[in-house]
């Protein structure tokens, strides 16, 4: 049995606050050299880890915190001429810059990772990607701006004024963030601010962060994340699921049982995609011909509403499904994937099955229906595993044999069959992997991908929530 990692998940909540002229002053100057840290820091990335540097790896574990210790020395160093951080001339505290560094490298963590991948192409293929010579199926260029094969993904610089709304501030253990009246608070790096709801009630013992941000409409809002101990249920009863992206189907159980999307949802989605459609292509038109006109604005605010409104019926539907597939049992595994890798992963597959693949993404978010899947376990006070989604649905269950296999025939049912190339078995496609997955998950020493990457660990091939 897998072991726990931690018994803690965590949760935001946001609330109206009003701050003083001081305050604001402060929220300012702290955003600004934020402004400056992040064009710094993402100069410097690029310049070490960028494309001229794909061969170096990436730190990671205490590696990250050492590198951007180190560009905070730097950047204090060359931009104020410090040899120590100082909160007073900065206006940002140390913490909060720690805080929004990792979130910087994460970022271009997943941004070294599709380079890493695009890399690979030749040199030949970069120049006509870049030249705009490579065409779709339907005879469309692929790069009408003429963009460079490593600008796919990239992060962008701040330019035009633009800049963040949001500023870290820390819990510190001297008891600075404390209520000090049912509307004060008073916030690390802030002192008191006024908050309109009422906060009596709060735990500040779970308090991790709190973050001032600034909305469009110049008010602030206080958002804190809590932390808190998770009760865990005994494991008693366990189910793994396979995700799914045939018709419907978004998930196969190890019970062998589907969960759907309702094909009422389908239906009132792809009428609105429709409309949203329609709308979009004649404010399109009208761009072409007159600019940002009134009739302009007017498609925009139409087509607008109708992503909204379909956005918020698939969300719904969502947490139906995670209730689905939570509500009976302990223990939950699923495959780690998002929609990226979904994509990728249609390269490998025959037309019968890569059919509608985007048009099928639309409906079915991985990382959308994870997110619920994962707050609904949390407030369950269950557990969920993620595992490693390399070839659960190539690996015939309860071997070690591997079938390279294709589609050999889809039965009535409408399941995807096939044949066993070793032991001759008609096999169904996810239901076998929904088998591997909670096999792998509850025992990821038996993982197929220790066989080909023996150098990896199994405790790295799952994450257990």
């Amino acid at each position: 049995m897998v072991k726990k990692k931690s018994n803690k998940f965590g949760y935001t909540r946001q609330y109206h606050i009003s701050l003083s002229y001081q305050q604001i002053k402060l929220y300012e100057k702290a955003i600004s050299t934020q402004n400056e840290l992040y064009q710094f820091a993402l100069k410097y990335l690029y310049k070490t880890y960028g494309r001229k540097h794909i061969g170096r790896p990436l730190p990671f574990g205490t590696g990250i915190n050492y590198l951007n210790n180190k560009i905070k020395a730097m950047f204090i160093k060359e931009k104020y001429s410090l040899k120590r951080w100082n909160v007073k001339k900065l206006g940002l505290s140390s913490h909060a810059a720690d805080e929004f560094l990792k979130t910087v490298f994460t970022n271009f963590s997943q941004y070294r990772k599709r380079l890493e991948q695009v890399g690979k192409i030749s040199d030949t293929e970069k120049y006509n990607l870049r030249m705009n010579i490579t065409k779709d199926k339907n005879g469309k260029h692929k790069n009408p701006k003429h963009r460079s094969w490593y600008r796919k993904g990239s992060m962008n610089f701040l330019r035009n004024n633009n800049s963040f709304k949001t500023i870290t501030s820390q819990k510190l253990s001297n008891g600075n963030t404390k209520l000090v009246s049912p509307h004060h608070l008073n916030v690390a790096d802030f002192g008191e601010v006024m908050v309109f709801e009422n906060l009596k009630n709060i735990n500040f013992e779970e308090i991790a962060l709190t973050k001032i941000k600034r909305l469009p409409d110049d008010t602030f809002r206080l958002q804190i994340t809590f932390t808190r101990e998770k009760k865990r249920l005994p494991q008693n009863k366990v189910i793994g699921a396979d995700w799914n992206m045939f018709e419907n189907e978004v998930f196969r159980t190890s019970e062998n049982r589907g969960i759907f999307i309702p094909k009422q949802v389908i239906k009132k989605a792809s009428i609105l995609e429709f409309e949203k459609d329609k709308f979009k292509s004649l404010r399109d038109n009208e761009y072409n011909q007159h600019g940002k006109t009134v009739l302009w604005q007017k498609y925009q605010r139409k087509q607008a509403k109708l992503s909204t409104k379909k956005a918020n019926i698939l969300t719904e539907t969502y947490r139906r499904l995670a209730h689905e597939l939570v509500d009976d049992f302990d223990t939950i595994i699923i495959e780690k994937i998002d929609a990226f890798e979904m994509r990728k992963r249609s390269l490998s597959m025959n037309k019968l099955q890569n059919k509608g693949k985007n048009k099928r993404l639309a409906l079915i978010k991985p990382y959308e229906l994870a997110k619920i899947v994962e707050s609904l376990v949390n407030r369950q006070n269950k557990t969920l595993i993620k595992v490693d989604s390399y070839k659960t649905s190539q690996v015939e269950y309860g071997t070690k044999y591997e079938s390279k296999h294709e589609l050999k025939e889809v039965n009535e049912d409408g399941k995807r069959i096939y044949i066993s190339a070793y032991t001759g078995k008609k096999i169904d496609r996810d239901y076998n992997a929904a088998l591997n997955i909670k096999e792998w998950g509850l025992h990821p020493e038996k993982h197929v991908k220790l066989r080909d990457y023996p150098r990896l660990k199994a405790s790295n091939l799952v994450e257990i929530i």
